[in-house]
């Protein structure tokens, strides 16, 4: 059974004004990718499968959002940097980000049992 990447991304960004609709539109492309291709904890996968599954058109764009998930600890991405070679992804949210949420999650919590 595949781990529920899906939320816990959702459940991460909900604070984070830097994530914008082709961020989620990417991350969901990646995660339905992972799923097709039976969880595997490193997704191989080329720029032009997730560009379509996103229903992005352009290459700067997409580079520029997998760039920035992997910088803001939304996954962890590996560029092949060859045409024919596929990129290496792990849809790992990073522990420092994982902690904030939580934490966020116990204080939300805290605050409705007065």
């Amino acid at each position: 059974m595949c781990s529920n990447h899906y939320e816990t991304f959702f459940d991460a960004i909900a604070g984070d004004p830097r994530i914008r609709i082709t961020h989620v539109a990417v991350f969901a492309a990646l995660y339905s990718l992972w799923i097709k291709t039976g969880c595997e904890p490193e997704l191989k996968v080329f720029s032009e499968q997730v560009m379509s599954v996103a229903k992005i058109s352009s290459r700067i764009t997409y580079c520029k959002v997998i760039i920035d998930l992997n910088e803001f600890g939304y996954l962890k991405y590996c560029p092949s940097f060859f045409g024919g070679k596929a990129s290496s992804i792990r849809l790992t949210i990073s522990e420092e980000k994982m902690q904030r949420v939580w934490g966020q999650k116990k204080t939300e919590g805290a605050v409705g049992h007065g």
